[in-house]
């Protein structure tokens, strides 16, 4: 499988045959240093948050089926996987899970979607489980839904929105009523904001009391071309990958292989380009309110201090291609990856925890 195509899966669902099993891992746990910075090494100071930049990875389970998305709790990881079919109508979805005390993954209940649509992200907030889907086929197909207790419940568009969008997105009215092209990454806000990277549109909602625009919706722009501007004035080209850190700083990034970029966006709309060196394949917030992106050109994970941002620097490297990352409250990073070296053989992949060394 070409790596290149993996990112466009959360937002497409392609034509292409894949079994789906699920097995258990008990590979032992190893020791992962960190790397060198990928700039001049950053001058000590007091206001750089502690970090952490030693990890031991412990395998959890294995999957020869596409993970598109993961998440975590304080106890359970959950990955999203979609199970390609030979035509685009016959794909399936559903979300698993897992306990950190061990055992084979199991399908959460009212995961599982209908024909030809895909999860595309996952986020655990308040003790529920919330995934996006999205498809080619009809509006109402597209949403986010709130996982709990067996249930499965639209909390943005989803079956009552409109067959299409001749009446436009349903911006300044309720969630519910809105329309979304395929959505993908989802983050909270600390104040319960529920953000979405709207990758069909190429703009970021926010839900608060209505649902609204925060960033773009301007088009796509050029191949490649880095967003410039204000959050209501940048062209976010297939922006399908955001994160939110503790002071409401939104952080998003492209799945397009073409769009290596991370940006920055406040509260007041200011935008500027953190990161255009290489492909992000996921983001997320660690316990220091530090932002990591996993690098799909160079299979690592990097840490943008959120007091120094110019000073990133590499904490992770060497586990094969990351396709998925998430964060968890004990200071754990999760990631879905997978090393395949003979072309002739099945991508097995792969659902690593990373625990923090003291």
């Amino acid at each position: 499988m070409n790596p290149k195509l993996l990112g466009a899966l959360t937002i497409l669902v392609a034509a292409t045959a894949c079994s789906a099993t699920a097995t258990a891992s008990t590979l032992p746990s190893t020791t992962v240093p960190s790397t060198t910075s990928l700039g001049p090494a950053p001058k000590p100071t007091p206001t750089l948050p502690i970090t952490r930049d030693r990890y031991t990875a412990k395998e959890l389970f294995e999957l020869q089926i596409t993970p598109s998305a993961i998440a975590a709790s304080a106890s359970e990881i959950y990955v999203a996987e979609v199970a390609l079919g030979a035509r685009p109508t016959e794909t399936l979805s559903k979300v698993v899970v897992v306990s950190l005390r061990g055992g084979a993954p199991t399908t959460v209940a009212g995961s599982e979607t209908p024909a030809s649509v895909s999860i595309n992200g996952l986020t655990f907030h308040d003790s529920a489980l919330y995934m996006s889907t999205g498809s080619n086929g009809p509006t109402r197909l597209s949403g986010v839904f709130r996982l709990a207790s067996g249930t499965s419940t639209p909390v943005v568009a989803g079956p009552g929105v409109p067959t299409d969008l001749s009446r436009g997105n349903g911006d300044g009215g309720p969630a519910l009523s809105a329309a979304l092209q395929g959505p993908a990454s989802l983050a909270f806000s600390t104040s319960g904001d529920l953000y979405i990277a709207e990758a069909g549109d190429s703009r970021i909602r926010v839900v608060r009391r209505t649902i609204t625009t925060f960033a773009g919706g301007n088009g796509v722009g050029g191949y490649g071309a880095l967003p410039t501007g204000s959050a209501t004035t940048a062209k976010l080209g297939s922006v399908g990958l955001i994160a939110v850190d503790p002071d409401g700083v939104v952080y998003a990034a492209s799945q397009s292989f073409a769009g290596k970029w991370i940006a920055r966006i406040d509260s007041s709309g200011a935008l500027s380009t953190i990161s255009t060196s290489f492909w992000v394949t996921g983001l997320a917030i660690d316990v220091n309110g530090d932002l990591l992106a996993s690098d799909g050109d160079g299979d690592r994970i990097v840490r943008f201090p959120r007091g120094n941002l110019d000073q990133s620097s590499v904490v992770v490297a060497g586990l094969g291609h990351i396709v998925a990352l998430a964060t968890a409250p004990d200071g754990s990073v999760y990631i879905a990856n997978w090393q395949n070296a003979d072309p002739t053989r099945a991508v097995t992949y792969k659902i690593t925890r990373l625990v923090p060394l003291p």
